[in-house]
């Protein structure tokens, strides 16, 4: 019977490691899936400030190609 008992104590010590790590393991994942979630909305607030930008030049070039295709289809 000691036998047995030897090796049950084994396998909770085990199990309880085990048990250790992973939450060990949960608490880095979380610090990086905080860094990636930061990096995340830094990167989409910059998206946002030149957004505005880049469609008034977008509208700008529209209406430039709109000009210069009508002046140059319609030639008398």
């Amino acid at each position: 019977m000691p036998d047995i008992d030897c090796r049950v104590a084994k396998l909770e010590q085990r199990i309880d490691s085990l048990i250790k790590e992973l939450n060990e393991d949960k608490a880095d994942n979380k610090e990086a899936l905080d860094r990636i979630e930061q990096n995340l909305n830094s990167v989409l607030e910059k998206i946002a400030k030149y957004q505005g930008f880049a469609g008034g030049i977008m509208f700008v070039m529209g209406g430039v190609y709109t000009v210069a295709t009508y002046f140059f289809n319609n030639k008398p």
